[in-house]
């Protein structure tokens, strides 16, 4: 199958399905949570998030909460506008020449990235970091 119908086939499905952000907090504010998480949803996804935190020096709670916020760990999950677990933008996945926005590794690469590079901008502020995430850090002064 090619990438476009594959493609079409994901954003048919989301409509379909009436796809939105989630609304609810994340189930992920301690350790046992986030093992409970690894119980219910794909081990993979969240320990992914989890291995890339640690490489990329962070807390593996704030990602693990973005990504949940943004798609609830859904890999194919697209809005219109942005991509995958982290819900990367169509601007985002140009800048950090993301190849494949859909796919785990590359997702959680580039969203736990950029959430590391928010907080060394805003010196460890994680509401700065997360408004930078949410609407650019130039919104966010």
């Amino acid at each position: 199958m090619s990438r476009l119908v594959l493609f079409l086939l994901v954003v048919v499905c989301a409509f379909m399905v009436g796809y939105r952000v989630a609304e609810m907090n994340c189930p992920c504010s301690n350790m046992s949570d986030i093992r409970t998480m690894r119980a219910v949803y794909p081990p993979s996804i969240p320990q992914q998030i989890i291995d890339e935190s640690i490489l990329q020096g962070i807390d593996p709670s704030l990602p693990l909460a973005v990504a949940w916020r943004e798609s609830r760990f859904q890999q194919y999950a697209y809005n219109g506008s942005s991509w995958g677990i982290f819900q990367l933008s169509n601007h985002t996945v140009k800048v950090l020449r993301v190849a494949h926005p859909f796919n785990v590794r590359q997702n959680v690469i580039s969203g736990v990235g950029l959430l590391s590079l928010y907080l060394d901008q805003f010196h460890g502020n994680k509401q700065m970091a997360l408004c930078a995430y949410a609407h650019g850090p130039e919104r966010c002064r």
